[in-house]
């Protein structure tokens, strides 16, 4: 049980609670975990949003209007045995507690895995609870010997779960990512806006990637389904966004030219917030291979898009039953497309059918049901440490 520190709150204070990133990345782990610090309520939790290096992720802070606080540099640990990098590891815990300390930080709250190895050792020395949040499959069993320190472990899927080491997997509470559905949505606006964007006009559908370029997210599936897709319907449009990371990246853009898609097929990067360009679209396609739990497919849905995605990971619990998603065996150009163009041809579907998806996955994703869930993780941690 976790020992109370020197600061203790009184009664009914707010709780500060440290949600720390590396900095040099922006993905979807850090869009649902600053959602849910953005939203925490007030009067009784104080988000404090931390980098240990300026990068990638001060852009996206910035356009959310939150302001970080700089963490100490550190040797993260790995995730090797703690007895091979015994300085590593004293000088991390050491000098992530003295600075959790110093700010009067309650709880810390960590969302990858060089976080997590971290704070799970920082916090125990700086006698406060350390959260967990896997975000990944992970199937090393050292993830026992480190997240053992841990208050919690949380994870967004029963897929991710079910990938945990056994006694890991066993204290671990499914939490699903929140959303919040569009108020208005104007699709012609957001049609063009793409449109400007990738610099050409085409009168059918729009198909889009959104995921990061590197091999895990399998873009060249994307890539290769849109050369059929383009061959049977010359109406349709493609669209991919996400960081163009090297050397995937290159490799992608050879295989777009190569297709002759290059007046078709354009990448745009990075843009946010992503509702404004993902609405723009009509179905989305989501090859990704070992996938969590996609926020970006998710999105989808919910805002009212076509799903096709691969038959594995966590999509299954993503799409079930909806009427307007497809699964389809990962890393086969040919099923895609061929998914793909099958939903187009019913597309755009009756308006009832599209709020009918709308409405379940806005229940199932609601905000207010996960603020629910992780404040009271928050309140049960809090209160051990107090006992």
């Amino acid at each position: 049980m976790q020992a109370s520190p020197i600061w203790r709150r009184s009664l009914g204070e707010p709780r500060r609670i440290l949600f720390p990133y590396i900095g040099d990345s922006v993905g979807g782990s850090h869009i649902s975990s600053l959602f849910l610090a953005r939203h925490l309520p007030a009067d009784r939790f104080v988000p404090v949003v931390g980098v240990h290096m300026h990068g990638l992720l001060d852009d996206y802070l910035g356009q959310i209007g939150v302001a970080p606080v700089e963490l100490p540099t550190v040797d993260y640990p790995r995730m090797i045995p703690a007895w091979t990098q015994p300085l590593r590891i004293w000088s991390t815990g050491r000098r992530l507690a003295s600075w959790l300390s110093d700010h009067e930080i309650d709880l810390v709250h960590s969302h990858d895995r060089r976080m997590h190895l971290s704070y799970a050792i920082a916090c125990p020395k700086a006698e406060i609870p350390h959260i967990w949040h896997q975000r990944t499959p992970k199937q090393s069993a050292k993830m026992n010997e480190y997240s053992d320190r841990s208050a919690a472990i949380l994870t967004v899927s029963d897929f991710t779960r079910d990938s945990l080491p056994e006694r890991s997997r066993n204290r671990t509470k499914v939490v699903l990512n929140p959303f919040l559905a569009p108020a208005d949505i104007d699709r012609s606006a957001a049609r063009q806006r793409v449109l400007d964007a990738v610099g050409f006009q085409v009168d059918g559908p729009l198909v889009a990637y959104v995921a990061n370029l590197d091999d895990r997210k399998d873009p060249m599936t994307f890539v290769a389904a849109a050369a059929l897709m383009a061959k049977a319907r010359p109406d349709v449009g493609f669209v991919m966004f996400g960081e163009a990371r090297p050397p995937q990246a290159d490799a992608v853009f050879a295989a777009i030219a190569k297709a002759g898609l290059a007046e078709r097929c354009v990448h745009l990067g990075l843009r946010y917030p992503m509702e404004e360009w993902l609405t723009g679209c009509d179905v989305l396609l989501a090859p990704s291979r070992h996938e969590a739990l996609s926020r970006t497919a998710i999105e989808a849905l919910l805002f009212g898009l076509g799903l096709v995605a691969s038959d594995e990971g966590g999509y299954p619990e993503i799409v079930a039953d909806h009427p307007t998603g497809r699964l389809v065996p990962p890393a086969d150009p040919a099923a895609f497309a061929a998914a793909t163009l099958d939903l187009l041809g019913e597309w755009p579907p009756r308006s009832e059918i599209r709020q009918q998806v709308v409405d379940a996955v806005a229940d199932r994703y609601g905000l207010q049901r996960h603020l629910d869930l992780v404040c009271a993780v928050y309140d049960q941690c809090l209160g051990q440490a107090q006992s």
